[in-house]
């Protein structure tokens, strides 16, 4: 048993599978396209901010409630 597909097996002027959507890719600005980026800079700044001496008294005042 054989099968014949066309004009002698070949195929021509065919499409095999579904086309898809030609959409360009939406582009995201650079807080989502670069994740660890992020948060490493935001870890940087927050560690930075904490780092100021007007925490120090905050902590003693916590710490005296203990």
């Amino acid at each position: 048993m054989s099968i014949k597909i066309g004009n002698d097996n070949k195929i021509n002027k065919s499409q095999i599978g579904h086309k898809l959507n030609s959409e360009p890719p939406q582009k995201g600005n650079f807080f989502s396209n670069h994740p660890v980026i992020t948060g490493l800079i935001v870890t940087v700044i927050g560690g930075a901010i904490l780092m100021f001496s007007f925490w120090e008294s905050l902590v003693h005042k916590i710490e005296s409630f203990f």
